[in-house]
């Protein structure tokens, strides 16, 4: 092993006492990103109409799908890419098939109506580089920078604000005005991150070809793309399958926002967690278990009492009585959400990713089978049941997986 590579683990080694710090830099970024991205869709909501709300939310769906296409699980795959190679691979061929195939996306999307085609190669842009930012966060990530990463992403979340509400102000009634903002955030946000992060690594000198990237990546890809449909297909079959009240998919639909927002501290660690699992760093487990047990119990407290007050989030009386029994069941799955987050950065930092993926879509499967038959007549509260027993299942799965991962957790 190289002198440099040594120096390098006996920095990490040096500071990875600070789990939980680089664990609440991640928490700020998220809440801030999150934060930002609600008051935009409330300003476009005060200066434009209902009309322009939707295209500007099906217009980030699309950017979000282009990103999705783009970073295709590097921000995850390069974590363990670095740890284990020590070099940055170059991914020119992957990253420009991606784009051309997200331009095509986005140009069937336009051509459907869905928003202007003026719009378009905004769209594009905006999502390009989000998709593009992932590989540099991960790099990031691997190098512990968190406080790095926290600060772009205030940066860019600051940017995207200031910038939609100038377009607003100069422009009201168009949508053009706060994609281009977005764009140009978007494009600010992957500039910061990759003038910061190729100062950390070693550039490969051969570049990967679009065969051996997708050897590397599929497992990740195919990750993101299953839990992007857990999160959404059970609010689509709920609307599909039911034909009780509206009132339930309302609630539904709100419950399963406070379900996955809630864990965001669990997620934040987990990605605290990762790359030290990555780079076989000392872990405190028992700091870890005793910081998250009061904090699980007191995430499913809070959780009951929101869940015990509908009308305060705008719901009628009928819905408020969905939402409790909804958020019920949904409480009782919280512990083993909080447990498979960590558990699920354990597999992938070991370089079990694969494992991870079977685990991902064992559970997904059971949510999809568990709603065809519960849905039908049992309407939220068996949605409910589904994504709650799925959750145990993803959980239970990850348990399974480490199983013979004893010196990572000691």
């Amino acid at each position: 092993m190289s002198s440099a590579s040594l120096h390098v683990r006996r920095l990490l080694r040096k500071h990875s006492g600070s789990l939980f710090g680089h664990a609440a830099l991640q928490l700020v970024a998220k809440l801030y990103t999150s934060a930002a991205q609600l008051a935009v869709f409330v300003l476009v909501a005060l200066v434009g109409s209902d009309e322009l709300v939707a295209s500007y939310a099906v217009s980030m769906a699309a950017a979000g799908l282009v990103a999705t296409l783009v970073d295709c699980g590097a921000a995850l795959w390069v974590i363990r890419h670095v740890a284990v190679q020590r070099v940055m691979p170059r991914l020119l061929a992957p990253r420009a098939a991606a784009v051309f195939l997200g331009g095509l996306a986005v140009a069937t999307a336009a051509a459907a109506g869905l928003f202007p085609w003026s719009v378009a190669p905004w769209v594009l842009v905006a999502g390009a580089t989000w998709g593009a930012s992932g590989l540099w966060r991960g790099v990031l990530w691997t190098h512990l920078r968190y406080g790095t990463e926290t600060l772009v992403a205030v940066v860019q979340s600051t940017v995207l604000l200031s910038a939609v509400a100038v377009s607003a102000l100069v422009e009201a009634s168009s949508i053009q005005g706060p994609m281009i903002a977005t764009s140009a955030a978007c494009f600010l946000g992957y500039f910061m991150r990759r003038r910061l992060g190729v100062r950390l690594v070693e550039l490969d000198s051969h570049y990967m070809g679009i065969g051996a990237y997708l050897r590397h990546v599929y497992s990740y890809a195919g990750l993101s793309l299953v839990v992007s449909a857990q999160m959404q297909a059970d609010l689509l079959l709920l609307a599909a399958l039911w034909p009780g009240q509206s009132a339930g998919v309302a609630a539904y639909g709100l419950a399963m926002r406070f379900y996955y927002s809630i864990s965001m501290p669990f997620d934040s660690l987990a990605m605290a967690i990762l790359p030290r699992i990555a780079r076989r760093l000392t872990i405190d487990w028992r700091r870890v278990v005793v910081t998250t047990v009061p904090l699980g119990l007191f995430a499913v407290v809070l959780m009951l009492v929101l869940f015990a007050h509908g009308e305060l989030f705008g719901l009628t009386s009928l819905a408020s009585k969905y939402f409790l029994s909804v958020g019920v069941v949904l409480c009782v799955a919280l512990p083993f959400r909080f447990a498979g987050t960590l558990l699920g950065a354990v597999v992938t930092g070991s370089g079990n990713q694969p494992a991870r993926l079977k685990a991902a879509l064992l559970g997904l499967g059971t949510m999809l089978t568990l709603d065809v038959l519960l849905i039908p007549t049992r309407g939220p509260w068996g949605a409910a049941v589904a994504l709650a027993i799925s959750d145990i299942v993803l959980m239970l799965s990850y348990a399974w997986s480490i199983r013979g991962l004893r010196r990572h957790l000691s």
